[in-house]
């Protein structure tokens, strides 16, 4: 096997290297040593110019057949109702409410036969008048 001196003469500026030289060259070579140590992480490459900006969904379906408005192709992408779903279960209780703002209820109740006058909470009273039968 020849030796790395001799391989480095083989393989100059305008020599033809054959078959047997470039294997001799890979034995030679022996095996890869360890990896070395990571380098230093270099340093950021400078921005790309800014793109130029598509089309818009609208002027891509204008190019494609649509013809109308902008506000025609919104309006088209709108479908019909769909059919109403099935009832869905029963929810859970939900907390109890905060008292009325007024805190008024009815106490009582009279007539005069032509008005009903409920006494409310309050001390004031609404009248309401007495249905009539037909």
């Amino acid at each position: 096997m020849p030796t790395k001196e001799e391989l480095k003469n083989t393989f100059v500026t305008g020599a033809v290297p054959t078959q047997q030289n470039f294997a001799d060259l890979i034995d030679v070579a022996g095996t890869q040593g360890p990896q070395g140590e990571p380098g230093p992480a270099g340093t950021d490459g400078t921005n790309g110019k800014n793109g130029t900006d598509g089309q818009s969904a609208y002027e891509i379906a204008v190019a494609n057949g649509f013809e109308g408005t902008e506000q025609d192709w919104l309006n088209s992408l709108v479908g019909p109702q769909g059919e109403q779903g099935p009832a869905g279960s029963k929810g859970a209780k939900g907390d109890k409410g905060n008292p009325g703002a007024d805190g008024v209820s009815v106490t009582g109740a009279t007539s005069d036969g032509t008005n009903i006058t409920f006494e409310l909470s309050d001390g004031s009273t609404f009248d309401v008048p007495w249905p009539t039968q037909g």
